[in-house]
């Protein structure tokens, strides 16, 4: 069995363009995460734990939490800003693949372009469709794999439509027949 762990990118409102006031945040609206088999979850978790405690060591003493629950937001890593900040953050990210080859785990993501410039958009319906096609396309993964998976999600204001989109994509019309229950709600600063 796999363990699928996705979060969202990009960002779920509406954009018109890098140079709005407004609506400049990104064009696209995603989940991407990592695939994992059972076996390698707590493996890759201790591996994960050790490399956030090297690489923010002194951002975690000063908070006064430990680390286990001390969280950094992808977004204040993962900028032009931050990789120079952290000067060692490129080799991190190599680390990281590398943790998740030798876990035999896999990098997903799928995600989709908003309409520019649309102001009045569902974002509810955005996030429901993105979740839609990415347990579609970890379902066909997992065919060919012959595994089942289990998906867990960052906590979301919008999780009762979330659940049922997972569970109308398990039993609906094509199910996903690999994924073994609707996706499991977790605290992203606990995992």
């Amino acid at each position: 069995m796999f363990f699928v762990y996705l979060d969202e990118f990009g960002h779920i409102g509406p954009f018109v363009s890098r140079t709005n006031l407004t609506y400049n945040e990104s064009p696209i609206f995603g989940l991407a995460g990592i695939i994992l088999p059972e076996q390698s979850v707590r493996v890759f978790a201790t591996k994960i734990l050790q490399l956030k405690e090297f690489m923010f060591d002194s951002e975690i003493a000063r908070s006064g939490k430990i680390s286990q629950i001390w969280e950094k937001k992808g977004r204040d890593i993962f900028r032009p800003r931050a990789v120079s900040k952290y000067q060692s953050l490129r080799s991190c990210g190599f680390r990281l693949l590398n943790y998740l080859r030798d876990c035999d785990g896999s990098i997903f993501y799928y995600g989709r372009e908003k309409v520019i410039g649309k102001l009045d958009g569902n974002s509810n319906g955005l996030h429901t469709t993105v979740l839609s096609h990415a347990i579609r396309r970890i379902d066909n993964f997992c065919v060919t794999q012959n595994q089942n998976f289990a998906l867990v999600i960052d906590e979301h204001s919008a999780k009762k439509e979330l659940l049922e989109c997972a569970a109308k994509t398990m039993y609906g019309t094509n199910p996903a027949r690999k994924l073994v229950s609707p996706p499991f709600e977790v605290e992203s600063y606990l995992n």
